[in-house]
């Protein structure tokens, strides 16, 4: 399993992972937002290979805070493709972001999901985050 940054010629393989969370995205688009994300020191997207194939995908952003002295990094997006799953490639990709975070004087990690996301809340759980319960979102229309 290989851990590395994603690139422009990860757009077309990014944008079936979103699509696995319901967000169906144009291989286009992923390009530029890959880049917007490539250029930005606060932001990161990774993925996982495995047999020289894309199998998941990892975003996250450094945040920080004016009420807390050490940033905290928001893990964005993580999904693996369905024939792939349960065999280490988000703890890979998770690992390797708490290791950019730890080197960037994170505090901590940070993540949402969905309710009906049983097998991520059961992997984020034994990954060691624990459940905050109030998450409030504003759509800005």
């Amino acid at each position: 399993m290989e851990v590395r940054p994603a690139t422009a010629d990860d757009a077309a393989a990014v944008a079936g992972l979103l699509e696995e969370l319901g967000y169906r995205t144009a291989a286009g688009e992923v390009r530029e937002r890959l880049a917007r994300s490539a250029a930005d020191p606060a932001a990161g997207a990774l993925v996982a290979e495995a047999a020289g194939c894309t199998v998941a995908l990892i975003a996250y952003q450094l945040i920080h805070h004016l009420e807390r002295a050490r940033p905290s990094c928001r893990i964005t997006t993580l999904v693996t493709a369905p024939g792939h799953r349960r065999r280490g490639a988000a703890a890979a990709l998770l690992a390797k972001v708490e290791e950019l975070a730890r080197a960037a004087g994170c505090e901590r990690l940070e993540v949402t999901t969905a309710p009906h996301r049983e097998d991520a809340l059961a992997f984020y759980r034994e990954a060691g985050f624990v459940e905050r319960p109030r998450r409030l979102v504003r759509p800005l229309g």
